[in-house]
């Protein structure tokens, strides 16, 4: 049995009882319990809920209690329905009759809890129709944001029964809620969901769901918005489930498919503020479903200092009255801007192929007659182990500078119809393998490993251009590390680091804490090409990030 010791119902124990040695397993189980009880009803308010055990001889001696349950010996019958009769010889039976009394109480505290809670929410609703609440405020920003994530993961289950994992990723983000949970009523009892004044219970429109909150310190007024967000994102995502509309239709999965095609933020949503379809592009402008429906035909609105015209188009599907919204950019002279940097980034890039290419062809006839005199000489028989290993050294130097020349050669490929879906692994090897002569020269060993994730970089890039950025980062790595292995005196002889690949960016991660930022934001040549390949570099303590910005 799970502790009881936080009631609020007080425990008396008849003294008659005692001296009668009738109580020895009743004390025994509540002392188990850690419940406390009392043996002198005198100091009790006449209005405390109280749980007497006693004789019925004794009954007249409580009448003045308004708020009162009596337990009897099972050989006694009471008058009225405010007791019980259990035997007081049998432990089992009083341990069951506790179980029960507790069960009830908790029962009992969910159910006004709820009522509590409903009350609470036309509270909040009307407090937020008085209030005029800033969108772009930071704090309100950030309850979108998580809200909107939250909603998105919630409608790519096809039920509700895994929305709990869900939550537990919400809570890390919402510092000031301790719990979110999607419960049913046989779990809302348990001693792992406790029921006090920070709690909020609601009852969901599906089979027998209730969301249970738990704030540190829950105030109406502090946490209406973040209620209200909350409990409207579980409505409408559980009625868009019930609709099953967003299951494997084949109409809805066609317009899907159709709609990430498209670059600009486009999604259709239903006059109650069911998101219906969309694209990912919608999913990070940030802004809430129900938030669209303000906007009207041709409206432009600023969202998170981005500026869009809105396009808007209601129709009917299925019954269903719905919006089709499309967020574009509408000031002309930036589009103009855009299309003259796209103009200029196709010269340079042109300009650079040639270059690079005209260098490389240049230096690839010299390597390739290099590698092959050094191949014919190595075919002798007069030379000593001495000078066949320096051979071997000659051509491994050659051949990386063939690999060099290959990935200048690449650069001719730079254009965004030879681009393609690159290989950040491949690019990763080549690089670190530029870098090894570089690793005997400086006496430090790079071990720079890639690490798959469950996502692959999914935007065409050029592969010698890959190859190139991420040598040159590893370049500048090994000469700032080696500066302050040197400021500090250490021994230690290994850069170390793992390379992830996500969707939309690459992560290079450094075991390492050390300076360097500097010498790779000063790197023009790091900076061009990151420039020609749409990659934006941001740096965090350890850890550097390629994000590909479109």
């Amino acid at each position: 049995m799970k502790s009881k010791s936080k009631t609020k119902i007080q425990f008396v124990v008849d003294p008659n009882l005692i001296a009668k040695d009738q109580s020895e397993l009743l004390v025994r189980v509540l002392q188990e319990e850690k419940i406390k009880f009392s043996s002198n009803a005198q100091d009790i308010d006449d209005f405390t809920p109280v749980l007497f055990f006693m004789e019925k001889r004794n009954l007249r001696k409580v009448s003045r209690f308004k708020n009162k349950m009596i337990v009897l010996p099972s050989l006694e019958s009471g008058d009225n329905l405010a007791s019980s009769a259990i035997n007081f010889s049998s432990y089992e039976e009083i341990a069951h009759f506790i179980d029960k009394f507790f069960w009830a109480e908790k029962h009992l505290q969910i159910q006004e809890r709820l009522k509590e809670s409903e009350r609470f929410y036309e509270v909040i609703k009307s407090y937020l129709e008085e209030l005029s609440l800033k969108a772009n405020e930071v704090e309100s920003k950030k309850v979108f944001e998580s809200l909107l994530e939250l909603e998105m993961l919630l409608l790519q289950e096809e039920s509700a029964d895994n929305w709990n994992t869900h939550f537990k990723s919400f809570l890390k983000k919402n510092s000031e809620i301790q719990n979110v949970m999607l419960l049913k009523s046989e779990n809302l009892s348990d001693d792992d969901y406790p029921v006090d004044e920070n709690v909020l219970i609601f009852k969901l429109p599906l089979e027998d769901y209730y969301l249970y909150l738990k704030f540190k310190n829950f105030d109406v007024k502090k946490d209406a918005e973040f209620v209200d967000l909350l409990l409207t994102t579980c409505l409408r995502t559980l009625q868009i489930l019930d609709q099953k509309l967003v299951k494997s239709d084949g109409e809805i999965d066609f317009w899907k498919k159709i709609f990430s095609k498209i670059p600009y933020p486009m999604s259709i949503i239903s006059s109650l503020g069911d998101l219906l379809i969309y694209n990912e592009s919608f999913a990070k402008i940030g802004i809430l479903p129900k938030e669209c429906l303000r906007f009207k035909d041709h409206d432009s609105a600023e969202i998170y200092q981005n500026y869009y015209k809105i396009r808007r188009i209601d129709f009917p599907i299925n019954l269903i009255q719905v919006s089709y919204f499309v967020f574009y950019t509408s000031e002309k002279d930036q589009i103009q801007k855009t299309g003259e940097k796209v103009s200029k980034k196709s010269s340079g890039v042109d300009d650079l192929g040639i270059i690079s290419s005209s260098i490389a062809h240049e230096l690839n006839n010299p390597l390739a007659g290099i590698l092959a005199a050094l191949s014919l000489l190595s075919l002798e028989d007069d030379w000593s182990p001495d000078a066949l290993s320096d051979l071997e050294d000659m051509k491994s130097g050659a051949k990386r500078c063939k690999e060099l020349v290959e990935i200048f050669l690449g650069f001719s490929k730079f254009s965004p119809t030879a681009n393609s879906r690159v290989s950040i692994k491949g690019s990763l090897d080549q690089a670190i393998n530029l870098l090894r002569f570089r690793m005997i020269e400086s006496n430090l060993r790079l071990e720079m490993k890639y690490s798959p994730t469950l996502e692959n970089f999914s935007h065409q890039i050029n592969a010698s251009i890959m190859s190139m950025i991420l040598y040159l980062l590893c370049s500048e790595l090994m000469t700032a590390f080696a500066h302050h292995r040197l400021v500090t005196m250490s021994q230690h002889g290994v850069l170390s680091g793992e390379v992830l690949e996500f969707s939309n960016q690459i992560i290079l991660k450094l075991d390492d804490e050390f300076e360097y930022e500097d010498k790779i934001a000063q790197s023009k040549l790091i900076q061009h090409l990151l420039i020609f390949e749409k990659l934006e570099i941001n740096f965090l303590k350890q850890e550097i990030r390629l994000i590909y910005r479109s």
